[in-house]
């Protein structure tokens, strides 16, 4: 993805370890998220894309809670990412609420932001 990015335009980022601040009492950490805007120790508006990596411990968030919060927000693609079954959902936000796009495994996805992105899934798990 960072390769990607390096030619874009719109000082698109791809970035983890790094708070998205919703609201005073609202601060979530996505694993992975795509930022198309200036970067400081945190971000304030919604990212472009992000990716969750859901384990047992966390499904029922990421799931649910985080599912739900990222839609209110209007965040364009939330991709869970399941390592164990080497197999990917991405929801594509559209008039308000987020439609599957569907299960990838090994299938090559363009992501529509404000860069040029396309992940081939097979590439991100672990032999």
């Amino acid at each position: 993805l960072d390769e990607q990015l390096e030619t874009c335009e719109a000082k698109c980022y791809v970035l983890q370890d790094l708070d998205w601040i919703i609201s005073s009492d609202t601060v979530v950490r996505p694993d992975v998220m795509v930022v198309c805007d200036d970067i400081q120790n945190t971000i304030t508006r919604p990212p472009e894309v992000i990716f969750e990596i859901v384990s047992e411990k966390n499904a029922s968030t990421d799931e649910r809670y985080k599912f739900e919060l990222y839609q209110k927000e209007g965040v364009r693609y939330y991709v869970l990412c399941y390592p164990a079954l080497k197999k990917a959902k991405v929801y594509r936000w559209r008039n308000g609420k987020y439609i599957k796009e569907g299960d990838f495994r090994e299938e090559i996805f363009r992501f529509e932001t404000s860069c040029s992105l396309s992940l081939e899934f097979k590439k991100i798990w672990f032999k």
